[in-house]
């Protein structure tokens, strides 16, 4: 499985999320029927979660609103959305942080 943290530190378990910045996991991945999306925010912030594919063409548009200061947690499920099993990715932008994590859907 392709794990991708937005921070991580060797003296950290990568599990837990970083304060100071935006975060996001995403576990598991790849996944069979769905997968979840956990996320923190340290301030307020405009927060986007959108699937593409790897040419960069909006799939999915999961998230764009304003978000308080917290954790937050999204179940994803693609054929909730009807879309096929396959490598799709998905970007996060909350505030100034921009990260892309490549996510599998198995059949």
């Amino acid at each position: 499985a392709e794990f991708v943290w937005s921070t991580a530190r060797a003296d950290r378990n990568p599990w837990d999320l970083d304060a100071a910045a935006p975060s996001l996991v995403v576990h598991p991945n790849p996944y069979v029927a769905s997968t979840q999306l956990s996320y923190q925010l340290p301030y307020d912030c405009e927060v986007t979660i959108e699937l593409t594919l790897a040419t960069g063409t909006v799939v999915k548009s999961l998230l764009h609103e304003q978000q308080r200061a917290g954790k937050y947690s999204l179940r994803f499920a693609g054929r909730d959305h009807g879309l096929n099993p396959g490598t799709y990715f998905l970007r996060f932008s909350a505030g100034d942080v921009r990260k892309t994590f490549k996510v599998v859907e198995v059949q």
